[in-house]
């Protein structure tokens, strides 16, 4: 599945997906597309719609919603080539030493990640974050270091063939749909560690 597919009409409509949507109506109205009423109209049939294509078809006259809707068969948005920055890299390459790098929030992912540290903190957020292809690929050469990979609840997963020496790996999050975006991490790891997890919650906190 590509990222300029959309989801089958027919599949049920999640709790995330709807949450989405709020948020792009909201954003819609703020913008001024929409007045206060129209807003709480159509946020509340976002609840009452149980499927994709009566959600389509409710929010067909405002922009951008497609490439929401493509992406929330898995719950993150991934976008095709056409749609992204001209400036967007092709490769993030990551080489810390002795230094802690942190990517949060919404930022852009690239096909390709390059993590090669030196008594290192890595961690990359992929909660809020943008995908500009279902496949990614993560390439560790990594020596003294830790490194955290955080997923969203939904819609990616991580597979992961590393060598080891003195290192280690923890992947909670190696299985999923083949709609999902799918992270490969290959390479070598010496005398550090890598995590792979959801992201943890506790009431309003997030990390």
């Amino acid at each position: 599945m590509t990222g300029t597919e959309e989801p089958d009409p027919r599949l049920r409509v999640s709790d995330a997906e709807r949450e989405q949507v709020i948020a792009h109506l909201h954003r819609s109205t703020e913008e001024g597309r929409l007045d206060l009423s129209e807003f709480n109209d159509r946020a509340a049939e976002v609840y009452r719609v149980r499927t994709h294509g009566e959600l389509k078809d409710l929010l067909s006259d405002l922009p951008e919603i497609n490439r929401q809707l493509r992406a929330s068969a898995g719950g993150v948005e991934v976008v095709g080539p056409g749609e992204l920055e001209s400036d967007s890299p092709a490769l993030l390459k990551l080489t810390p030493k002795a230094s802690t790098i942190k990517r949060l929030g919404r930022w852009r992912v690239p096909q390709r990640i390059v993590l090669k540290g030196k008594a290192s903190n890595i961690k990359l957020n992929f909660t809020e974050a943008i995908f500009s292809s279902r496949e990614v690929h993560i390439q560790v050469d990594d020596m003294a270091s830790s490194i955290v990979l955080i997923l969203p609840d939904e819609g990616v997963y991580a597979v992961d063939e590393i060598d080891l020496k003195a290192a280690s790996v923890k992947n909670k999050v190696h299985t999923g749909p083949q709609n999902w975006v799918r992270i490969s991490v290959t390479g070598s790891l010496s005398a550090s560690s890598l995590k792979i997890r959801r992201q943890y919650r506790f009431f309003k906190w997030r990390w």
